[in-house]
């Protein structure tokens, strides 16, 4: 017959004990703040390279010249919105998508670019940005 054993202790090992359980408590709001700053960064991104791609005219060289630059910008954010759901470190994620997004209103504010070329990219890097500052809170 097996011998019964004791537990020294009141916890079972792998139960979350009562630190825990608060500890997971109060970060759930922080991983709710990442969690919107990624959808945002998505959507940001995903919105600026659909409408890059119907709206901005490719007969002229400001039309494909926007267009270039916001491929590179949505699709570098969109890496950094992956690595931010890898096991990665988070910092360099959360600036890879917030240099994305000032890069993209820079270019937009400061090229001699149609109006709804302008507001395209500025609205998805505004989205970016905010994205990347609720990300950065975590």
């Amino acid at each position: 017959m097996a011998t019964p054993v004791r537990r020294t202790s009141a916890s079972t090992p792998g139960l979350p004990g009562p630190q825990q359980t608060a500890r997971q408590v109060a970060d759930e709001p922080l991983e709710q703040s990442r969690d919107i700053g990624w959808v945002l960064v998505v959507i940001g991104s995903v919105g600026a390279l659909l409408l890059s791609w119907t709206l901005f005219s490719t007969d002229n060289a400001n039309g494909m010249w926007a267009g270039y630059w916001t491929t590179l910008f949505c699709t570098t954010a969109l890496l950094g919105a992956a690595w931010l759901r890898s096991t990665l470190p988070v910092a360099p994620g959360v600036a890879l998508t917030g240099l994305c997004a000032i890069g993209m209103i820079l270019v937009a504010a400061l090229h001699d670019y149609d109006t709804t070329i302008q507001v395209s990219m500025i609205l998805g890097g505004v989205l970016m940005g905010i994205g990347a500052a609720a990300q950065a809170r975590s």
